[in-house]
């Protein structure tokens, strides 16, 4: 159970799909783009007790705005600057490539401060991975 979405009123339990729901709404609305957040988080790094998947989460949404034809893009939940979120952001970028034949219609990189900058190698080494993976089919 995911608490906050269901608090908004997105039932998506038991076989019900809001996220679904709300990429066919984007795609009516045109010109719009589902994006969404924690694409850096992994399940093995939440506590058991939150009862949470990100990963499913991300895989989900990715879903729902493909098969609605819905741009999807994304950006970070947690001021994460560790080599080990950038892959994990990576391997969704790819995932909408080798999973649905497209790319992400963007990342947009949140918290940038000065312990970012201080990690710069780690970052520019991906940024320019994100840049391979986004320009290859332009």
């Amino acid at each position: 159970p995911q608490s906050p979405p269901q608090g908004a009123g997105y039932y998506n339990t038991n076989g019900a799909n809001a996220y679904q729901n709300i990429a066919n709404m984007l795609a009516k609305q045109g010109d719009t783009e589902f994006s969404f957040t924690c694409m850096e988080m992994r399940d093995s790094e939440q506590s058991s007790s939150a009862a949470c998947g990100p990963e499913e989460l991300v895989a989900q949404t990715m879903a729902a705005a493909m098969s609605a034809n819905v741009p999807y893009g994304g950006e970070n939940a947690l001021p994460r600057y560790d080599t080990t979120a950038y892959s994990r952001i990576e391997d969704v970028a790819r995932a909408a490539e080798n999973q649905y034949g497209r790319d992400l219609a963007g990342f947009y990189y949140l918290r940038l401060g000065d312990e970012l900058m201080q990690k710069d190698a780690d970052f520019f080494s991906f940024v320019n991975t994100m840049s391979n993976l986004f320009c290859q089919h332009v």
